[in-house]
């Protein structure tokens, strides 16, 4: 039916975490938790209703900002947090990572470990971000790479 997700066709970027991480496993397709997440919103926080399935940024103002964030967002406890809105400190790579193998509550079976610690490695930023608009640091310069050591 057009215009309506493919739970099975959404689930193929899962599929690749166990060739990444070999040891985890990840949830069978049909990824109806996949679908709510990043294609139709997640119900009780930030799903539209009568929404039309979309990859973009939801956020649900009615929710106020985090006294204490944590960079993994809903994730974390944090509903303020990536995947309802994204703010410059979420951790979304290590988020979508963990979401791909199932560490949620949609799916809790896999909700644990190593599946609910996925991640780059990267936990902080090299820079800082700035105090005002557009607070995020200006970029490394691109061909001197002044800013890490390359080579042995």
């Amino acid at each position: 039916m057009p215009g309506r997700p493919d739970p099975i066709a959404f689930s193929t970027p899962s599929r690749l975490i166990p060739v990444l991480y070999p040891g985890v496993t990840v949830p069978p397709a049909p990824r109806n938790d996949l679908v709510a997440i990043f294609l139709t919103g997640i119900p009780n926080l930030n799903m539209v209703p009568n929404g039309k399935p979309a990859e973009y940024i939801r956020l649900n103002t009615a929710i106020p900002p985090a006294a204490h964030p944590s960079p993994l967002g809903v994730l974390g406890g944090d509903n303020a947090g990536f995947p309802n809105g994204r703010r410059l400190a979420d951790d979304v790579t290590d988020i979508e990572l963990r979401a791909l193998a199932g560490a949620t509550p949609f799916t809790p079976q896999f909700n644990k470990s190593p599946n609910n610690i996925l991640g780059d490695g990267v936990d902080a930023n090299d820079k800082p971000f700035l105090p005002t608009f557009p607070y995020e640091a200006s970029p490394w310069q691109g061909y001197e790479h002044s800013h890490h050591r390359v080579g042995p």
